[in-house]
């Protein structure tokens, strides 16, 4: 071997120490930066070169940029790291070299020979370098940097060998690039893990193929009063050991050793005893887990505390319960008590007209005869009174409590509103006059329904406004056509604005009603029978200026609805 040989040999034999001993650094380091600074100081010992340093690629809006970002240097050499001109290097501005590179090839060069358009010699020459290698480094098959190697005393000329061997160098660095990546990435993931786990207020476990715990979280002890390790070695697992998480457990366990291929869970609501011996009940989801068949089964379980919820809802139904119960005692009372009355009043009444006929009959003076008159009247005016009321009582604790059917159909208003109207002129002793006005427009409701409220309407206008006033009705659409309106308007008392609110309530009367007649029902009837039909009822008033009430009914006959203790039937 001669000595031209020999001192290759050795080189050879030097530079494979040092990637060795720079490839432990890095494939066994604990932070990248650190270890590739140290790997570079190593390379660069090896290599014998000034200047050994690592370009790294970054991607700012899109575009691509080289950062000068490790490096060694060696006695009595310059170095680069805080070199402005170095970083943010965009790719176009050395494109001959990162084109060269991002092929997978090495470039290498004296600085003096490099074309005079090479946009890297402007790099080179502002550093003072004669000779350069640089070899690039993929990271998951992706550009992602160059180690480069620089000749600042003299030229040096690269051995076939040495690229190859610093070729190697790369791919470690490469390699070491993924580990460290993948170790930050699940020391990242631990730690959102740990975080979750330690302040869920859910109990999370992991159960083994022996239904033993693998994991359990701290949590445990805020929901059961039990440590992780005191809960562990506890027989029947306490919070499972119910018959409804007993027997969801074991259900899982069969699928799993069935072979389903489809992810199993489970998800129940079962009692699970405090560490302080009281109830507490939770809502477990139970999922086996297994990356494939052949793997051995887990069982994630997540349990929540809803011990709360529970007892509100049982609550909730107690309550139910003793609403209905209650509902059907009122209205078995105001049955009885409606029927009951009806046949006193009934006799009561018929006994008056015997009165009156008598006393005409044997006859009184004639001060005497008003008196009784009066005094009959009044009486026959109470009777009628709570015969209403009777009447009004009965219709609506049946709706309440057996629900009415409700008969829509297709009909026209003006029809409904004369009828209306020529019926209340019959018994109207106040002679009142009725305008009427409106579009014949059809409707889809219960006829009868509808009759019955507007009579109502008709009733109370007349009731409290002044004898032989004007009472206006007003029916057709809104301007959308989406809507049926009829409109009932008075000159009447009205309704303060602190009674407004609650006219449609059962049994209450305006303030200003005095001695006028009334159950404090009508309207609330007549909300009900507009608000089973999907409509509205709208109430407009001043005091002493009168009263405009406003049915509102959905035009299309799809807009019919139910409410809880009606049925809707159609002809």
């Amino acid at each position: 071997m001669n000595g031209l040989e020999k001192t290759t040999v050795q080189q050879y034999e030097r530079l494979l120490l040092g990637i060795a001993e720079a490839s432990m650094l890095l494939l066994n380091g604990s932070d990248f930066k650190d270890a590739v600074t140290q790997a570079l100081r190593k390379l660069g010992d090896a290599t014998n070169t000034d200047r050994t340093y690592v370009f790294a690629v970054s991607v700012r809006n899109g575009e691509p940029y080289l950062n000068y970002s490790f490096e060694w240097v060696a006695h009595g050499i310059e170095p680069q790291i805080n070199n402005e001109v170095l970083r943010d290097v965009h790719e176009e501005d050395v494109e001959d070299s990162i084109k060269l590179l991002k092929s997978g090839q090495v470039f290498k060069g004296h600085t003096r020979e490099l074309p005079q358009d090479s946009k890297t010699a402007v790099f080179l020459k502002l550093q003072q370098i004669k000779s350069v290698l640089l070899v690039p480094v993929f990271v998951h098959k992706k550009f992602w940097g160059f180690v480069g190697y620089d000749s600042c005393r003299s030229e040096r000329e690269w051995l076939t060998g040495e690229e190859n061997l610093l070729k190697c160098f790369s791919a470690i660095i490469s390699k070491s690039r993924e580990n460290f990546a993948s170790k930050k990435s699940l020391k990242e993931t631990n730690k959102l893990l740990r975080l979750v786990t330690e302040n869920s207020q859910d109990i999370i476990a992991l159960l083994g193929n022996d239904l033993g715990y693998k994991f359990l979280s701290p949590s445990v002890f805020d929901v059961l009063g039990y440590t992780s390790e005191e809960l562990k070695v506890l027989e029947g697992k306490a919070f499972l050991k119910d018959d409804t998480a007993r027997n969801a457990v074991l259900k899982l366990s069969e699928q799993a050793g069935l072979g389903f291929e489809k992810q199993l869970s489970e998800t129940f609501t079962h009692k699970a005893k405090h560490k302080n011996g009281r109830t507490v009940y939770l809502e477990t989801t139970i999922t086996v887990v297994r990356e494939s068949q052949d793997d051995e089964m887990n069982m994630q379980v997540i349990s929540r505390d809803v011990t709360e919820k529970v007892i509100l809802e049982r609550d909730k139904e107690e309550n139910q319960k003793k609403e209905r119960e209650l509902i059907n005692l009122r209205s078995l009372f105001v049955s009885m008590a409606s029927h009951q009355f009806r046949t006193p009043l009934a006799v009561i009444h018929s006994n008056l007209d015997l009165i009156r006929i008598t006393l005409k009959k044997y006859g009184f003076p004639a001060d005497a005869q008003n008196v009784l008159d009066d005094a009959v009247s009044r009486v026959n005016g109470q009777i009628a009174n709570m015969t209403d009321l009777m009447s009004d009582m009965l219709l609506l604790g049946e709706f309440q409590e057996r629900g009415l059917q409700i008969k829509a159909k297709h009909f026209l208003l003006q029809p409904l509103v004369d009828e209306v109207v020529q019926e209340i002129k019959v018994v109207d002793s106040s002679n009142h006059t009725f305008n009427v006005m409106g579009d014949d427009v059809e409707v889809f409701a219960d006829r009868n329904l509808i009759k019955h409220a507007l009579v109502n309407l008709v009733e109370n206008a007349c009731k409290y406004s002044p004898g032989q006033s004007v009472v206006q009705l007003f029916f057709g659409f809104d301007q959308k056509r989406e809507f049926v309106f009829i409109e009932v308007k008075d000159s009447g008392i009205g309704i303060s604005n602190d009674d407004l609110q609650s006219v449609t309530s059962t049994f209450f009367r305006g303030k200003n009603t005095g001695d006028i007649k009334g159950t404090g029902l009508g309207l609330a009837i007549v909300n009900e029978f507009v608000g089973i039909h999907g409509g509205k009822l709208e109430i407009d008033s001043e005091l002493q200026k009168g009263t405009v009430v406003r049915i509102i009914l959905p035009h299309k006959k799809a807009r019919t609805k139910n409410r809880a203790g009606f049925q809707t039937s159609k002809e």
